[in-house]
């Protein structure tokens, strides 16, 4: 990850369009939970066939064989219309379809819902169907009046969940389905021996970084996720730091050299709680 640098969480343009950053006030959590449907590891699966198709295609069909999959679309769909927030998107099988509004979009947009709604009458009242089509060719024709359409493939989709990740701090590193078995199975472990009724909430973390900055909680509605993980990183490291070069100026020996707070920021990786150092879990996984 950090292909490109994004200083200050600016929209990264693809092919005409705007990717954004997920901000706060988009649901620190359904963004955390949402951000897995772009790296599901295809390697897992057990269908030659299935392992042959795009990513975007894979996911739609299994989708229609699991119900996970199906959330797992639901929540792809829910973190790509945040990405393209001022644009309205359809996820197809094969494609992705973004609709920007265009400067007529006000003066039709009325006429061109009053037709959508008397075609949903038609239908329901058994309306000829020569009437249908009519309407139906009125309301294509506003489409192409209101909207400009950006249709992209699934190379491109995969191009532009890519960026996504990068703007958001996601990993997207493909582990082996046996050792990610293992790195699982040590989550596992972890949250049932060392569980903590103290473990902090977004709420606790907002509210800790605004006071911190001197700030109001709704200050940072509109900080995106990763600037906001970064800035808890940086907040630990700050404190750790003072509170350590405090103790070796008082006589304290540390066997390693202290720190400085100011380091490269890696985001989180999706498995680090496991890797850590720190973290006793994964040496008890045989």
């Amino acid at each position: 990850m950090g292909n490109f640098e994004n200083c200050f969480d600016t929209p990264v343009i693809y092919k005409g369009v705007e990717i954004n950053c997920a901000t706060l006030a988009d649901d620190y959590y359904s963004i955390k939970s949402a951000s897995e449907s772009l790296i599901v590891n295809q390697l897992k699966d057990k269908d030659i066939d299935l392992l042959q198709l795009p990513y975007l295609t894979y996911i739609f069909k299994k989708g229609e064989q699991d119900e996970n999959f199906k959330i797992l679309l639901d929540m792809m769909k829910y973190i790509v219309s945040v990405s393209f927030r001022k644009y309205a998107t359809i996820i197809l099988e094969d494609s992705l379809l973004i609709y920007e509004p265009t400067k007529e979009h006000d003066q039709y947009k009325n006429e061109y819902l009053s037709i959508i709604e008397e075609m949903q009458l038609g239908l329901e009242q058994g309306k000829e169907t020569r009437d249908l089509l009519e309407l139906r060719e009125k309301v294509l024709a506003l489409e192409k009046k209101i909207y400009k359409e950006y249709r992209f493939n699934c190379a491109d989709f995969d191009n532009i969940r890519y960026i996504i990740c990068e703007l958001n701090g996601i990993d997207t590193t493909v582990y082996d389905p046996r050792w990610e078995k293992k790195l699982i199975e040590a989550r596992k472990l972890k949250n049932e021996n060392y569980h903590s009724e103290e473990n902090l909430t977004i709420s606790d973390l907002v509210k800790n970084l605004a006071f911190y900055l001197k700030r109001l909680p709704q200050e940072l509605k509109n900080m995106s996720i990763l600037t906001f993980d970064h800035y808890i990183k940086l907040m630990q490291d700050f404190e750790e730091y003072k509170l350590n070069r405090s103790a070796e100026l008082q006589g304290t020996e540390f066997k390693q050299k202290i720190i400085h707070w100011i380091r490269h920021y890696k985001p989180q990786g999706k498995y680090d709680d496991v890797l850590s150092k720190n973290s006793a879990a994964f040496d008890s996984v045989e």
